[in-house]
């Protein structure tokens, strides 16, 4: 057995209701087997299990590193490219800082998920905060936004998008 060094987790598959739709669940890969499986802990057995066994087994990929802190959004955009050629605006309401000291940003969509807009197909770039329609309070915490290699055109004024 090999412990797991580097974060990977086993993805697997769930259908909803029996319909079309599905999900993924994942586990974190604990080690691997001397033949290359990976291994992950069994639930109910208490023991480590190879992950392709289970029977809505759906792969490996690599694992994110953990988040340790967060910090505000402080007035940065994300800006994306919709079908019809226009940009809409959706704020970063925080960044995740992750064990590995990579900070990402996070924006929340209509259902109140989470995600990483910078993951999202039709993302173009982020906007640094415009200090013409920066909010006093959001000023106060600039020192905390992390900084990007290159900067971005301040943003234009648009209809945020409610992600």
């Amino acid at each position: 057995m090999i412990p797991a060094v580097h974060p990977y987790q086993a993805r697997y598959r769930h259908e909803n209701d029996g319909s079309a739709h599905f999900h993924f669940t994942t586990k974190p890969v604990i080690a691997w087997s001397d033949e290359g499986i990976a291994l992950v802990a069994d639930e109910k057995t208490g023991r480590l299990r190879k992950a392709n066994t289970y029977s809505n087994f759906a792969g490996v990929s690599a694992g994110d590193a953990k988040v340790v802190a967060a910090l505000p959004g402080g007035g940065w955009l994300a800006e994306f490219r919709e079908e019809d050629g226009t940009s809409t605006f959706c704020p970063v309401i925080g960044w995740r800082v992750q064990d590995d000291g990579t900070c990402t940003p996070a924006d929340s969509c209509t259902a109140g998920i989470v995600e990483n807009p910078t993951e999202a197909s039709n993302f173009v770039r982020l906007h640094e905060p415009n200090p013409a329609v920066s909010v006093a309070a959001e000023a106060e915490h600039a020192h905390l936004i992390p900084p990007f290699a290159g900067r971005t055109v301040p943003c234009q004024e648009a209809s945020s998008r409610t992600c």
